[in-house]
């Protein structure tokens, strides 16, 4: 029962890029300050250039992918503050909106080895990434082996190492830690600020109480 919520996105995912076609095409990425209807097939969809929109409905295939080198990059890329800096409501929803300012935008299906990986990265439908992903936000599903880092998540994503500012359905990991979350959070180890729902794991940490097992907060 629980691959059928899955199967439900993945097929949304395909009928929105389905809809939204207007001609077929299959282009190398970067999409600079264009709008991709069909594959695009490249490097990774970011750029050095500036860019002020970049749209891709459809499938995109990020060759090798960028995240790969996700795990050298020197400091958090989701949480740039301390936890006491979060607790404040205004300063958690002020984190929150900071991703929801993205420019290369993918609605449809990513499939990247190495994984795809930027602050201003946004995923409308089921990112595949082999190793690591960093995005800004996440509609949809999203799995990667190691690093599975995104600033919104509206939906499900699993990872070694799961990290979102917020998720709003279920996060899944070794170590899964959120800022505030609405659902369901599994992991070995799970930890949040701000918790309505679940959490599920050998030890669970949210703002009420610090519990093995099973712990949980409906505030």
């Amino acid at each position: 029962m629980k691959k059928l919520p899955v199967a439900i996105l993945c097929l949304l995912a395909f009928n929105g890029a389905i809809a939204q076609t207007k001609k077929f095409t299959v282009s190398l990425l970067p999409a600079i300050n264009k709008e991709i209807n069909g594959i695009a097939v490249g490097l990774a969809v970011n750029s050095s250039h500036d860019v002020k929109f970049s749209r891709i409905n459809g499938l995109c295939i990020e060759l090798p992918g960028i995240g790969i080198i996700l795990p050298l990059v020197p400091s958090d890329p989701i949480f740039e503050e301390k936890d006491e800096f979060y607790l404040d409501p205004i300063k958690l929803d002020s984190a929150i909106k900071a991703f929801d300012k993205s420019v290369y935008k993918i609605h449809g299906v990513v499939v990247s080895p190495g994984g795809i990986a930027g602050h201003d990265v946004s995923v409308s439908g089921v990112n595949l990434s082999g190793a690591n992903t960093f995005t800004a936000k996440l509609n949809g599903f999203s799995i990667a082996i190691l690093l599975n880092l995104n600033g919104v998540v509206n939906g499900v994503s699993i990872g070694v190492l799961n990290e979102t500012m917020q998720t709003r359905g279920i996060q899944l990991g070794v170590f899964s830690v959120s800022k505030k979350i609405r659902g369901l959070q599994m992991g070995l180890f799970t930890k949040t600020l701000k918790l309505k729902g679940i959490q599920i794991g050998l030890w669970n940490i949210n703002e009420k109480r610090k519990f093995p097992f099973f712990n949980w907060n409906f505030n």
